[in-house]
């Protein structure tokens, strides 16, 4: 997912993004995006350049679970196969 100016592009999909602003994002997605700002990530990658999705070795095991940062505004966050297939529009 990324920030683009107040809009969040959720890519979903091969060639499928939803876009959310924070009112209208599902409270799940909201939640695990709260979840992952919750760690601090100046401290975590301290002097580091973010870190690309497969290089997992610089932030906590619980964000494994959970998502992490891969750049300003950029999140690649773990969520439920339930979730992912609602926000494809597709059935579970």
């Amino acid at each position: 997912m990324r920030l683009e100016d107040d809009e969040f592009a959720a890519h979903v999909d091969k060639n499928y993004i939803r876009r959310f602003t924070l009112d209208t994002m599902p409270v799940q997605l909201k939640q695990s995006l709260a979840m992952v700002h919750a760690f601090d990530w100046k401290e975590i990658l301290a002097g580091r350049r973010y870190i690309p999705l497969s290089y997992k070795n610089y932030f906590p095991d619980t964000a494994k679970e959970i998502g992490w940062m891969t750049g300003p505004g950029e999140y690649a966050l773990v969520l439920e196969e339930s979730l992912l297939n609602e926000l494809r529009g597709s059935s579970p």
